[in-house]
């Protein structure tokens, strides 16, 4: 309903400072009466000590903003306007009181949205704005849609003990989810900033149209509905985790990163910003330096900045969480989200590109517990940060690194098993020893790639590929003895060992074992690799290249770098990847690029 009388905009008045905030006081009046409101400034520390609840106090209001058309009028202290959008103007209606003021804090209103300073400086704080208000109202818009009977769903669900599907029955005349999954997909569950807004509420309640449900009984119903396992719409069951789980998360800045990933913003600078006040090792910077600050151990520097982009945005926080001692997981967030540098390759390898949810990869290998950053970097060691968007990077100092040195190529489609030898390894050995040294070092890459083998094996043996005879052997318990047979074999490939055998047999194994040699080729890269003294066959990603750096993590997981075009003695890093290696020893290497190692396997690792 348009509003007749003619008004100025009104004008904002200043905050006295980051502590203070801007409160609507809504007066009261009937559902189609105008809206008039007085806009008072709180300090909130004083809300805290007073014990004049009546007024001082503030309800934060939760909700979606709606399309940016400010089609309506808000009248303030009686004498100007703000202009509102439809959903605001709605909220307002049904929360109003008709006999009292309601003080609330909305943030279309109570923010200057063309201040930045003071849009930065209450960002902020917005978790404290919550966490300190008397309830939050969280408004799921004026669309009734059977609301009614959903909220009666809940509350009788919260209450008793029906079966859901007796419920659901009982209230909607059918067994379908779909009532529930509609309630669950409407945009406020989706939205990012409703994170802390409900997670740190000290009492909340659900309005939608005219009806109402308290957060309390809400979230008792939504435990039970999950505890059943039922088959929601996959963005309701993502809403249904949510919620669930919004009051038990890790306080740490990057878990809630990685567990809130699919919730969503307009603006991706809020992928960081929206959940700021759910996290505890945070340590707020009004500053625009861009240097590394000495902080207590485990805080990471945050601040809020709108007029940066987001990808500036990103870049700065992943440095202040390396400066604070996460730089494993910063590699880990990279992995499952992607990079920016995916998006331009002059930016960055190492900055995670959180404004997309994180893909499903296999984290196993990451989400072990008793990994830790020290495994990997040496924590002694201050951080080293370089110019953030030229060619420079952060270096890792301490790192143990393997380094690809050969890269077997070209593999034939067919081969004998008097050939399998020579065609493992002596292709690429050849040009890194003298004839003499020859025999030693293609015995140790054989029995390398023989382990090498019983992987390739194991795995045909899991996928049924495997021929009767051999599976039988290693069924019967005889794995370790069949595969002394192997070295063996290996060692003198051809001769009497399978020549005592039914000629039959021998051919199928060895068909088994040339079959498993050629699925490990197929399916991964085989290369020699070093650090320090010690040279090991590997297999890795096909598209492994010489140069390359695989740093350990553990459980055969590797951190995978390549090194930058632009800058010489800088790698930029390329993912996690599962690496088998078995390893040999050698001192005399010639000029195979000795100095390119670092001594006793640990240097300095750049990353651009």
């Amino acid at each position: 309903m348009e509003v007749q009388m003619q008004f100025p905009l009104y004008t904002y008045r200043p905050l006295e400072d980051s502590q203070w905030i801007r409160v609507i006081q809504l007066l009261p009046a009937g559902f189609h009466e105008p809206l008039r409101c007085n806009i008072i400034h709180l300090y909130l520390p004083k809300l805290l000590r007073s014990t004049n609840r009546l007024s001082n106090y503030y309800h934060a209001v939760s909700y979606v903003w709606g399309k940016p058309e400010f089609s309506r009028e808000l009248i303030c202290d009686s004498n100007s306007i703000l202009r509102i959008s439809i959903n605001v103007e709605a909220m307002l209606r049904y929360i109003r009181k008709t006999l009292s003021p309601l003080n609330l804090w909305v943030d279309a209103v109570c923010l200057n949205q063309a201040d930045k300073e003071e849009l930065q400086n209450q960002v902020a704080r917005m978790g404290n704005i919550y966490a300190n208000a008397m309830k939050v109202r969280v408004w799921l818009g004026h669309n009734d849609e059977g609301i009614a009977k959903v909220f009666a769903f809940f509350r009788t669900l919260a209450m008793g003990e029906d079966t859901i599907r007796s419920l659901l029955l009982e209230i909607f005349e059918t067994a379908s989810l779909e009532p529930i999954d509609q309630f669950l997909q409407r945009p406020w569950f989706s939205r990012r900033w409703v994170l802390q807004e409900l997670g740190l509420s000290q009492e909340a309640t659900f309005y939608c149209h005219a009806e109402k449900i308290t957060w309390k009984l809400l979230a008792r119903a939504l435990q039970k509905l999950r505890q059943k396992h039922l088959d929601h719409e996959s963005r309701a069951m993502d809403a249904l985790n949510t919620l669930c789980t919004i009051h038990r998360n890790n306080d740490n800045i990057l878990e809630l990163l990685w567990n809130f990933h699919m919730a969503e913003c307009f603006d991706p600078r809020d992928r960081l910003y929206a959940i700021y006040g759910l996290a505890k090792n945070l340590y707020f910077d009004s500053s625009q330096e861009t240097q590394p600050v000495k902080i207590a151990e485990g805080l990471v520097r945050a601040f809020v900045d709108y007029e940066s982009t987001f990808e500036v945005i990103y870049i700065r926080f992943a440095t202040a969480c390396i400066e604070a001692g996460f730089a494993f997981q910063i590699l880990r967030h990279v992995y499952v989200f992607g990079s920016l540098y995916d998006r331009d390759s002059n930016l960055p390898s190492w900055v995670p590109d959180w404004s997309q949810p994180r893909q499903l990869k296999d984290t196993s290998a990451l989400d072990n517990k008793s990994k830790r950053i020290t495994q990997v970097f040496n924590p002694d060691t201050d951080w080293s940060l370089c110019s953030m968007l030229s060619s420079g990077g952060f270096s890792a100092p301490g790192v143990q690194t393997w380094h690809v040195e050969q890269v077997c190529t070209n593999w034939e489609e067919t081969w004998t098993w008097d050939e399998l030898p020579q065609l493992l390894l002596s292709r690429y050995l050849k040009s890194a020893y003298t004839s003499s040294e020859r025999e030693n070092h293609l015995l140790g890459g054989l029995r390398g790639f023989q382990s090498l083998l019983r992987y390739g094996l194991q795995y045909m043996m899991e996928q049924g590929d495997l021929s009767s005879e051999l599976a039988n052997i290693i069924e019967l318990g005889n794995l370790a003895v069949y595969f002394d047979w192997l070295e063996k074999l290996l060692k003198t490939p051809g001769e009497s060992m399978l020549l005592r055998m039914p000629h039959n047999v021998a051919k199928i194994i060895t068909n088994d074992i040339l079959s498993a040699a050629r699925l490990l080729i197929k399916r991964h890269c085989l290369f020699l690799c070093r650090c320090s003294i010690l040279t090991c066959v590997a297999l890795g990603p096909l598209n492994t290249q010489v140069r390359d750096i695989f740093v350990d993590i553990g459980d055969n997981s590797y951190f995978f770098f390549r090194p930058t075009k632009r800058d010489q003695g800088t790698y930029r890093f390329m993912g996690l990847h599962i690496v088998r290696r078995e390893s040999w020893s050698t001192t005399d290497w010639g000029d195979a690029g000795g100095s390119f190692f670092a001594q006793e396997g640990r240097g300095s690792l750049k990353i651009a």
